[in-house]
């Protein structure tokens, strides 16, 4: 995100700037009461992780990350009512490397590692934010929702829903702003009475 600080904005940042670092997603597990551990032992023991974590002589806990994909990836978001529990999915959007503009959203099954992608040439896309579907049942059961602007025509802009499960397009809504639309990273979905998002 440095890379969008006033002093760095360049008309022609994509060429100017060709080694933009490539994000891609990571986990870290966090070992809790590792007092009674040994030294130089793994103190993760969560199942289908490689993420490690080892203390030293001094007590010192070094953790090693699990790279999940091997796909770039930005403002990963999940089903927020599994906010600090085990989740399964995730929603992000995607550049192609040595850019800054998101052109994709990408849903990642941890599970199955396994990737679903929605894209539009010449568009760009904004953060997915996932709503879950009121008395769902599966982690996945609900909308992702993200906009869209045309990088041709940036007063046209589309609010996409997709569906959770199968990532294939339930509808759009299309309109043009009285003039230019910037793009925007973040989302933000609110229900009546969440308390998710109540800051």
């Amino acid at each position: 995100m440095n890379m969008l600080t006033l002093k760095n904005i360049d008309p022609n940042v994509n060429e100017a700037r060709p080694n933009i670092p490539a994000v891609k997603p990571r986990r870290y597990v966090l070992p809790i009461n590792s007092e009674s551990k040994k030294v130089d032992e793994n103190l993760v023991s969560l199942k289908n992780t490689t993420a490690s974590a080892i203390k030293n002589q001094k007590g010192e806990i070094f953790c090693y990350f699990e790279e999940l994909f091997d796909v770039i990836s930005e403002l990963p978001r999940i089903n927020y009512s599994l906010n600090g529990k085990s989740y399964r999915y995730f929603y992000s959007i995607s550049s192609p490397e040595g850019t800054i503009d998101p052109n994709k959203v990408i849903k990642f099954d941890l599970q199955k590692k396994e990737v679903q992608t929605f894209s539009e040439e010449g568009k760009s896309v904004s953060e997915p934010v996932f709503v879950v579907r009121p008395n769902s049942v599966d982690e996945d059961d609900g909308v992702v929702l993200f906009s869209i602007l045309d990088d041709e025509h940036p007063q046209k802009v589309s609010l996409v829903l997709l569906d959770g499960k199968s990532f294939k397009e339930l509808g759009r809504a299309d309109f043009d702003a009285n003039g230019t639309v910037p793009n925007d990273f973040h989302g933000l979905f609110i229900a009546k009475k969440d308390q998710v998002h109540l800051y």
